[in-house]
């Protein structure tokens, strides 16, 4: 018997050559990588307090995320209203100037300051709801007095200047509360599918955004033709205002978790806190710069449509529509990919294509017959990106800050990341545009003016962006490399719609069926959800997930197959070990091992077959003594199998001769 086990584990050390225990993770069969096995994916581990937030019950949470969706959705409405096109040609009815117009774009970036305010204040408050639903209803109530500027003045820099001081103010309350309304959305969210959650509400949010843009160009296309257009944006601001203080009453049925009990801290490290924090503060210099270089262009792009190019606001405001389609047609999988990446690889990737939008203004013919075309279709492009954009950002911000100062972090990114930019950039942009009017240069075809001037710099410095968003700190987030090629390995739109079957039905077999066609497609950009299926309530979609991870093969599910062999409850213990084998490592090999007693003689079988798969010459001795405890014929069997692919030895039969029949016979325990 000895002489036979030591032929055995010479013939499986020349087969095996150098791998025993120190085959690398994530090598498959025989200690190769398989053809159909991608490298671990880097799956981003944020770091959480959820632990110090209890989770609401799913349904309480989803009833109360829908009424953050709704109220959401009112708010966009409110928001098209007052800040879209027919706002434009209010002001430019009422005799406001470029300046006038990158100074308006420039307060609600000044008003970010009072952020810190609302930092402060929520981390010595016990309720953030109260006071946030407060300070939001009057500022949205002080749009009545924007509209009343026309009857309240005659002069028209003091009915500009009044409408500037109401902005301003109204924008100062918001500010003060937007840190409370952040850390309590975060409180809420859940991190662990945060990206998706948020990526939901954007999709209808946007969505309302387009309806409303639309309805509102066709109301005011009426008042535009007719020469009434003072008349039209004071209806659609009383409308407005009227949706805006509805969305904010309905907070009042959203549940607050209790905050965070704040550190014992003083106001100025609590402000200072953020800086001094070495992951956070590249992210914020990031922004910081990416903010100023887009506010050099976009708060022009209507003006220079409407203005420059002759576009009526009815088709500048459904032009800017064709953005708002573009976020809504990506935002659900630019979440999934968010949460599956992490957002650095997703930021790279986005900033090439974010910075050739300003380049379709400066090359677009300025005719409306052909510009109208061109430009719709950059702004829905431009819609792809912010949807991933605006994703990652939120994410950074809701995943990655510390519970018991999350509203300070909020308002310190917004106000120097933002606020300093944002401010700046339009008042700069603005008043070289003003220098430069009248002024064109003219190059083959093209002739440029000051809008074109401030929007190729905006273009440059856009590409600019990239060095220092490589300075962003997420270890353990995925490589662009890595993202291109999972995403180029099949359709991603494809896996992206099962991943959503999976993790929506409410149908057992539709949801089984999903787990099977992503085992089908091998990406890894289901991992993360076919791990969380190990634990749905049917039986049959938790026995299709683990076959799945098995077939994509991918050492990030090891760890969740490993505790799933081990838990007789989940009743997958067989799709588990068979999973472990076909992703192999030494991971996997260390849980088959270390569970060769007490399984169920199924899943035992499995196990000894994956043991085999796996290649690995440290399962021989194990695989031996488990031969010598077993009395099952083909369990022994399969054992010959096993170590017939662990060695030279060609067949189960020569494997039982070499270990010899006739050596009594010790039974192993199983689970019957």
């Amino acid at each position: 018997m000895m002489g036979a086990c030591c032929s055995i584990f010479e013939s499986s050390k020349r087969v095996g050559g150098r791998r025993g225990l120190g085959l690398a993770r994530g090598q498959g069969a025989r200690g190769i990588i398989r053809p159909t096995t991608l490298a671990p994916i880097g799956l981003t581990v944020m770091p959480s307090d959820s632990a110090d937030c209890p989770a609401l019950p799913p349904q309480q949470f989803k009833r109360a995320w829908r009424l953050v969706t709704i109220a959401g959705a009112m708010g966009m409405t409110y928001l098209t209203c007052i800040t879209s096109a027919p706002r434009v040609k209010f002001l430019t009815e009422l005799g406001a100037s470029a300046f006038d117009f990158g100074l308006l774009a420039s307060i609600p970036s000044v008003a970010l300051a009072f952020q810190i305010l609302g930092g402060v204040i929520a981390r010595r408050i016990r309720r953030r709801k109260a006071l946030w639903m407060g300070l939001v209803i009057v500022a949205r109530m002080c749009f009545l007095l924007v509209l009343a500027a026309p009857i309240l003045f005659v002069d028209s820099r003091a009915r500009i200047w009044w409408i500037i001081g109401v902005l301003a103010f109204h924008d100062i309350l918001g500010n003060i509360g937007g840190p409370m309304w952040m850390s309590w959305m975060g409180d809420l969210a859940p991190k662990e599918s945060l990206s998706r959650k948020w990526a939901l509400r954007q999709r209808y949010v946007v969505g309302t955004g387009i309806v409303a843009g639309v309805l509102v160009a066709l109301f005011f296309s009426h008042f535009e033709k007719t020469g009434q257009v003072i008349l039209g944006f004071t209806i659609l601001g009383v409308v407005a205002v009227v949706i805006g203080v509805i969305d904010i009453c309905l907070f009042a049925w959203v549940p607050e978790p209790a905050p965070a009990p704040p550190k014992r801290t003083g106001v100025w490290e609590t402000v200072i806190g953020p800086l001094k924090d070495r992951d956070f503060r590249p992210f914020v210099i990031f922004r910081g710069y990416w903010t100023f270089s887009a506010a050099l262009s976009f708060p022009f792009f209507g003006l220079y449509l409407i203005d420059y190019v002759g576009v009526s606001v009815r088709d500048t405001q459904l032009m800017s529509m064709a953005g708002s389609v573009g976020v809504v047609l990506a935002t659900r999988f630019c979440g999934l990919l968010v949460d599956t990446y992490g957002q650095r690889p997703i930021l790279l990737m986005l900033l090439c294509g974010k910075g050739l939008i300003p380049l379709g203004f400066v090359l677009a013919p300025p005719v409306p017959h052909f510009a109208i075309p061109i430009l719709a279709f950059m702004m829905f492009i431009d819609g792809f990106f912010n949807a991933a954009f605006e994703l990652s950002n939120q994410s950074v911000i809701l995943r990655t800050t510390p519970r018991e100062n999350r509203a300070m972090y909020v308002a310190v990114n917004n106000f120097l990341a933002l606020g300093v930019g944002a401010s700046l950039a339009p008042l700069i942009s603005g008043a070289a545009i003003e220098s430069m009017t009248g002024s064109v240069w003219k190059i083959g075809v093209w002739a440029f003016t000051g809008f074109h001037i401030m929007f190729l710099i905006s273009s440059l410095m856009r590409f600019a962006a990239i060095l220092f968003a490589r300075h962003l700190r997420e270890p353990q987030s995925a490589t662009v490399p890595v993202v291109l090629k999972h995403l180029t390995s099949t359709n991603p739109l494809r896996v992206a719609r099962w991943i959503y079957r999976l993790t929506d039905s409410e149908k057992d077999s539709v949801r089984a069926q999903a787990a099977r066609r992503l085992g089908d497609f091998r990406s890894p950009l289901a991992i993360r959800d076919l791990i969380a299926a190990l634990r749905d309530p049917s039986r049959k979609v938790r026995n299709a997930a683990a076959d799945a991870l098995g077939r994509i093969g991918n050492a990030e599910a090891t760890a969740p197959l490993a505790r799933a062999l081990v838990d007789p409850a989940l009743g997958i213990q067989s799709p588990a070990a068979r999973a472990l084998g076909y992703i192999g490592g030494f991971d996997s090999l260390k849980a088959l091992l270390g569970n060769l007693r007490g399984l169920s003689k199924p899943a035992l079988g499995e196990t000894v077959d994956s043991l085999g798969r796996i290649g690995d010459s440290a399962a021989v001795l194990p695989l031996i003594c488990l031969f010598s405890d077993v009395e099952d014929a083909h369990l022994r069997r399969r054992i010959a199998a096993a170590l017939g692919r662990l060695s030279a030895t060609p067949s189960p039969e020569a494997i039982i001769a070499m270990l010899g029949e006739s050596r009594p016979v010790r039974t192993v325990q199983t689970s019957q």
